[in-house]
Parts: structure tokens; C-alpha cells; sequence
């Protein structure tokens, strides 16, 4: 049979490859040029939507994977140039992420007044490092301003300061950190097609590029989103492989970070306990509970715990203000807060409360329904269950600050290096485990 017959048997296959590599670049792209003239059209951010939900269920549906694969035929010395091209990708891009981000810290110094977050940020380690109590009002910020963030948002920073540099450097340590996170979903690499998984360095550098450019200038300079993008592409990592405790660490860490997986995570404890080993479960609910009692409500959280639980309910006046301030605020950025008016605020935020709930708890019930039929496959639940549920999360957000949709779009780099092993590298036979234990 010819290279070009063996090809077309699998033409399902490719297609469905190449409309999610597609989902995710454009992901990408949403979040690099269309920066550039500060002008967002409706139809962009709807589409962003689209695409972000067509990488969350697409891998869900137990869709063909290729079978035909030539690797033999090359011989030892293919793996060899893949490997090195990947993890020679990966170094280029650190150094590059090192010197930008140097770049941009050296040229900025924190200052409170331009932006508040960093500032308080490393108030808080310093306090911790000094042992004296974190959560009270900083007298240096704003004449007392209470600080909100939860431990895995400040305490990645703690070891900079220790080490006497700017905090910042937190930041950018995250976002390479997750990215290796990313990389070693796929630790050795075997098999034909593998080519494909470099493909995934396209949409990571469109993103960091507008990073670097100063584009989304909040990232770097401003901003401490580099820690909770590496948190969630390590979930990623740690949603590819069977050991709860390292999903329980890459869960809590989520978690006391940024709170939009809060509504995913009972879900996925329970869809791991009715279709997956329930012994696992027990072992993913028990780690997760421990990690959040010492790493939080211990020492920090049961004395402040009425702080925590208001900070939500305040958003939308958050979100009032801002567009008080700049009221073409919410049409700038990515998210769908532009198609609603400022009396709206309110309902916009049950959207996102009820959305982010429904979402995860609609797809177990799918799963559950559809399992018999056998038309979803269990080893995508987990990481399109969590891509679906912040979808729905982030592009419901009052409060459509730019660099806020990293997380999103960040997360998606994870499914695509997924889909690649289980579609392209792994054996034609595999199949998914899925009985109760």
C-alpha cells in the first residue's frame, strides 16, 4: 500500500488533528495580535469562546487516532533530532523568557501607585519571612490597604525575596516552569508523528511574544499571573498521569491561587470515584483536604475565613468602577462583559457563578449518559471537563483584565501535547481504563 493510500485510511484522524491545533492557535492569536490596536470586535471574542470549547470537547468524543505510523522506517536517528529540536526548543525559549523578562523588570521599578498587586505581594513575604502576622493592613500601600491573596499566589514568591531579587522574577519562573510542566507530559519521545508535538511552541511563542512586547504590559511589570499560569499548566501535567497526590498538590495549588476550578473540583472527585478507582478518590479528596487545612485554613484561613468569603461578592462593584473610570474598559479585552451594559453587572456575575457550576456537573451527567454508547473517552475527562469549566469562567469574568485569559489559553497548550500522545504516538491498541476499583 502506498504512503499517500495509508494516509487517506486515516484522514478522520488528521482532520480532527488539525481543526484543534487550529482552536488552539487561534486561542493564541486572540491573546498576541489583536492587542496590538486595542480594538476587539464582538465577533473575535465570540469565536475566542468557540474555539476555547472546541479544544475542551473535541478530545472528549472517542474519535479516531491515526494507525498508520512510519517511524520504523526512519530509524533511530528521527527520535533522536525530535528530542533534541524539543528540548532545544524549550531551552531557546527560558533564555528568552529570562532576558525579556529581565528587560522589562530592570526598566520598571514596583511602584504602588502604578500598580498595587506585586507591591503587596512582596509586603506579605516579608511579613512571612519576618514571621509576624500576613494578613493585616498595609500601612505602606495605600496608607493600609488589606491584602486578599491566597498563599499559592504570594508564597511562590517568597524564595526571591529571600534570595534578595525582584519578586517579579516569580512571575517569570512560573510561566517557564509550567511550560516544562507542559513538555513532560510527553517525557520520552518513541514513537512516528512526533514532529506534532512541536507544533506546540508555535502558539506558545505567539503568546509570549505579546508578553515580551510589552503588549499585555500588565504581565510581567504589573502582574502576578505567570505563578497561576504555571499552577494550572502543572494541573495539566498532573491530570495526564494516575497519582492523586501530585493532582491533589497541582489541585490545592489552583485553588489557593486563582478560584476558577472551585466548582470543577467535587466533579472530578466524583466522576474519579464512580468511574475510575474509587480508591483514587478517596486518596485525591483525603490530599486535597489536607493540603488545604495546613497549607491554608490553619494557619491563615478559619481566623480570616468571613475576609475570604466576601471578596467575591465584591467584584461587580469592582467591575462598576472601572467602567466608571474608562468605560471602554470591558470592550477592549477578551470576554463577553462587552455585550452586557453597566446595569447588567450583576447579572453577568450569576452567569459566571452558575455557568462555572453548571458546566462541570452537565458534562459528568453526559458522560454518565453517553458512557454505555462508549462515545466518550475517560482519559480526556478530566483535562476537557477543567478547560470547559474555565472557559465559561474567564469569558464570563466582570472584570476582563487582559492578562487574565493566560490561564485559559495557557492550559490549552497541556491538551494539545495530550491529544498528540494519545492520538499520534501512542500504540494503535491503547485503550483507556476506565473500570471501578
Amino acid at each position: 500500500m502506498s504512503y499517500v493510500s495509508r494516509l487517506m485510511q486515516d484522514w478522520k484522524a488528521w482532520v480532527l488533528l488539525v481543526v484543534l491545533y487550529l482552536s488552539v492557535h487561534y486561542e493564541a492569536l486572540c491573546n498576541s495580535f489583536w492587542l496590538l490596536n486595542k480594538a476587539v470586535t464582538p465577533r473575535t471574542s465570540i469565536i475566542y469562546v468557540i474555539a476555547g470549547l472546541v479544544i475542551a470537547i473535541l478530545p472528549m468524543f472517542r474519535l479516531p487516532a491515526v494507525q498508520y505510523r512510519w517511524s520504523d522506517s526512519f530509524g533511530s536517528w528521527y527520535n533522536t533530532i525530535v528530542v533534541a529540536l524539543k528540548w532545544g526548543l524549550f531551552a531557546a525559549g527560558t533564555w528568552w523568557w529570562i532576558q525579556a523578562g529581565g528587560r522589562i523588570i530592570a526598566a520598571h521599578p514596583l511602584d504602588f501607585h502604578q500598580a498595587d498587586m506585586m507591591p503587596i505581594i512582596r509586603a506579605m513575604c516579608q511579613r512571612f519571612i519576618q514571621g509576624v502576622t500576613i494578613y493585616e493592613p498595609i500601612p505602606e500601600v495605600w496608607g493600609g490597604i488589606m491584602p486578599i491573596y491566597l498563599p499559592a499566589m504570594w508564597v511562590p514568591f517568597v524564595p526571591f525575596e529571600l534570595a534578595g531579587l525582584d519578586i517579579r522574577w516569580g512571575t517569570v519562573a512560573g510561566v517557564v516552569l509550567g511550560m516544562l510542566a507542559v513538555v513532560r507530559i510527553v517525557p520520552s519521545i518513541k514513537g512516528s508523528h512526533t514532529w506534532w508535538l512541536l507544533l506546540v511552541f508555535i502558539p506558545a511563542f505567539n503568546l509570549s511574544e505579546s508578553i515580551f512586547a510589552e503588549i499585555v504590559a500588565r504581565f510581567i511589570r504589573f502582574s502576578e499571573e505567570g505563578v497561576v499560569v504555571g499552577w494550572y499548566m502543572f494541573l495539566g501535567y498532573a491530570l495526564t498521569r494516575k497519582n492523586p497526590l501530585l493532582q491533589a498538590v497541582a489541585i490545592t495549588g489552583c485553588l489557593l491561587s486563582r478560584y476558577s476550578l472551585l466548582f470543577w473540583v467535587p466533579v472530578y472527585v466524583i466522576y474519579m470515584f464512580l468511574f475510575q478507582s474509587r480508591k483514587q478518590s478517596y486518596w485525591l479528596a483525603g490530599g486535597i483536604t489536607v493540603l488545604m487545612l495546613v497549607c491554608f485554613l490553619i494557619p491563615w484561613g478559619f481566623e480570616n475565613l468571613d475576609f475570604f468569603l466576601s471578596i467575591p461578592g465584591e467584584y461587580p462593584d469592582f467591575a462598576r468602577r472601572n467602567r466608571m473610570i474608562d468605560p471602554a474598559y470591558a470592550h477592549i479585552n477578551l470576554g463577553l462583559s462587552k455585550f452586557f451594559a453597566d446595569s447588567q453587572i450583576d447579572l453577568l456575575f450569576d452567569l459566571q457563578l452558575y455557568g462555572s457550576l453548571l458546566t462541570p456537573v452537565l458534562l459528568l451527567g453526559l458522560f454518565a449518559w453517553a458512557r454505555k454508547k462508549n462515545w466518550f473517552d475517560p482519559d480526556f475527562f478530566a483535562l476537557g471537563s477543567l478547560k470547559a469549566t474555565l472557559v465559561v469562567f474567564y469569558n464570563l469574568i466582570v472584570v476582563p483584565v487582559e492578562y487574565l485569559f493566560y490561564v485559559n489559553t495557557f492550559l490549552s497548550l497541556a491538551i494539545w501535547v495530550y491529544y498528540v500522545k494519545r492520538k499520534l504516538m501512542d500504540p494503535p491498541e491503547h485503550k483507556a481504563v476506565s473500570a471501578v476499583t
